[in-house]
């Protein structure tokens, strides 16, 4: 009966063994988890904010060439604009000053 008492305390010992050990390494592992997700979630985040301001960039530089576009067709536009009245003022002042001396 001794036997079997010292057996059970024995089996009893060892499995408890067992259980620690396999706490700690679960516990080892949980930590190389946390580590691994936190570096995986500092890649991610440094990705994103990479790319982010390479969209940034890539848009601000889209901007600048479309207001650069706009702006030189508007200064075309004018200039068009302008020489058509300078071209339309003298021959409107001609048309006037005869209107005025047929008058007489």
């Amino acid at each position: 009966m001794k036997n079997i008492i010292e057996n059970i305390l024995r089996e009893e010992a060892r499995a408890s063994k067992i259980l620690q050990d396999a706490k700690e390494e679960a516990g080892r592992i949980v930590k190389e988890a946390d580590k691994e997700k936190e570096k995986i979630i500092y890649q991610a985040v440094s990705q994103a904010e990479a790319f982010s301001q390479e969209q940034k960039e890539n848009f601000e530089s889209t901007f600048i060439v479309e207001k650069k576009n706009i702006l030189e067709n508007v200064r075309k536009e004018q200039l068009v604009l302008r020489n058509k009245k300078n071209i339309e003022i003298p021959e409107t002042a001609r048309r006037i000053f005869s209107h005025i001396i047929d008058i007489r």
